[in-house]
């Protein structure tokens, strides 16, 4: 009796036993037994319909189920129409899970297109991932530096020049007077929200130049004059000033003191040079008439002047003759009808020179009453000069027209120089007799 006790205790023990595991299986076997998916239709613009899907899992294993709509993912519009195109399908985008086959095994579904486009369009109740591109910002260029334009970071989005994908970032190697135009792209598996703004161009415009290098503003030096007088003649002196030029009519005139012997009205005017400006409150014209003074006004009554006489020297055994003329104030001296300047000057053997002192009358000079005013001289070759004796002395020689005093000494001279002349011979004679 007590055996039969202990075997039917066993006995109820393994059916409650069995019965829990029974219903533990069916749990998990029906427990979030429904799957969300994405299940393809035909149309490109929704190619998994307007929303997902909430399948049985059976439904997904089972022969013709969802697991065999394979095909490739309908990432975007652009890439449903070429599927399209082609004469295919794509295929659902299904998420990978576990499940109990009809042999009460537990099995493992790998998932169908559930890649990140997929679980982000799964995530997106099966429609597009939509982005919008963050904007593409400039800065104008300033007269230091270029302008810029700067690439931001947006997920799905990759940023074209020309063609090229440009990293993000700030740049600025688009010179002045350039421009630049850069476009958003969907990467794969992204659409751009077709309200948003995914071109932009700009033009880089620098600064004007007079903005980054304004003119400098000058004031020009003032020029300055000065009048003639009786003794000077008038003068103007051009300033230098940088940034200014300064014309006489349409010719530059350098910085430097100018002369001026006529009477005239000069007008001097001055220029900016390129990059300079000239002060608007300031003269940048100066006129000025210039006006010899008359000898009426220069000549205080007539000055009378004695000529300085000229010196004549005699010609020597080696050199030429020559006179000699010192210069006085209001005179000048004439030979041959032609005045002769202040100096020494040489003449040949056996000229006669006349020099005449002539006083300046227009300047209110007039020749002294009495004073000697023309000298003349004539220079004759030494005589003794045949057996190479030679004398040192010059012979000083004035001579006036009227001063028979001159003329005796001139004719003294040259009876010395005869005397010399035989006195020589006689020694030679006397020399041989001995």
């Amino acid at each position: 009796m007590r055996k039969k006790f202990l075997m039917f205790t066993a006995f109820i023990l393994a059916f409650a036993s069995f019965s829990v595991f029974v219903k533990a299986q069916d749990v998990n076997a029906t427990s979030d037994r429904n799957i969300t998916i994405c299940h393809r239709g035909d149309n490109t613009k929704q190619p998994y319909g307007p929303k997902s899907s909430s399948v049985d899992r059976d439904s997904i294993v089972k022969d013709s189920g969802h697991s065999e709509h394979t095909g490739k993912l309908a990432s975007s519009e652009a890439v449903a129409e070429a599927i399209k195109h082609d004469g295919k399908k794509w295929g659902d985008i299904i998420p990978p899970f576990q499940y109990v086959d009809s042999s009460h095994h537990k099995q493992d579904f790998p998932g169908l297109n559930y890649n990140t486009i997929g679980q982000a369009m799964l995530a997106n109740n099966c429609q597009y991932v939509l982005t919008t591109p963050s904007p593409v910002t400039f800065t104008d260029p300033t007269c230091d530096v270029n302008g810029t334009y700067t690439i931001p970071v947006t997920t799905g989005i990759d940023y074209k020049i020309d063609g090229n994908v440009i990293a993000s970032g700030t740049y600025n190697n688009i010179a002045n007077g350039g421009s630049v135009t850069v476009i958003a792209v969907a990467k794969t598996g992204y659409t751009i929200n077709s309200s948003a703004t995914a071109s932009w161009s700009h033009s880089f415009t620098a600064p004007d130049e007079d903005i980054c290098h304004p003119d400098v503003t000058v004031v020009p030096e003032a020029v300055s004059f000065v009048d003639p007088t009786c003794e000077t003649d008038g003068t103007y002196t051009i300033p230098s000033t940088v940034g200014v030029k300064y014309y006489i009519d349409d010719s530059e005139v350098l910085a430097g003191e100018y002369s001026i012997d006529e009477d005239t009205t000069l007008t001097i005017n001055a220029v900016a040079e390129d990059g300079y400006v000239i002060d608007g409150a300031t003269t940048k014209e100066w006129s000025h008439s210039f006006e010899i003074p008359t000898i009426d006004e220069c000549v205080q009554g007539v000055a009378s002047v004695t000529p300085a006489p000229v010196v004549f020297t005699a010609p020597t055994c080696d050199t030429l003759g020559y006179y000699t003329i010192t210069g006085t104030t209001g005179v000048e001296y004439y030979v041959d009808g032609q005045v002769v300047a202040a100096g020494k000057h040489t003449v040949a053997n056996g000229k006669t020179v006349v020099v005449t002192a002539v006083a300046d009358t227009e300047l209110g000079y007039e020749t002294k009453e009495g004073a000697t005013n023309q000298w003349s001289y004539t220079f004759t070759a030494k005589t003794d000069c045949v057996l190479g004796a030679s004398t040192d002395e010059p012979s000083v020689l004035p001579e006036t027209s009227g001063d028979s005093t001159a003329v005796g000494l001139t004719l003294l001279t040259v009876i010395s120089g005869f005397v010399v002349s035989l006195g020589a011979i006689a020694r030679r004679i006397f020399a041989r007799q001995i």
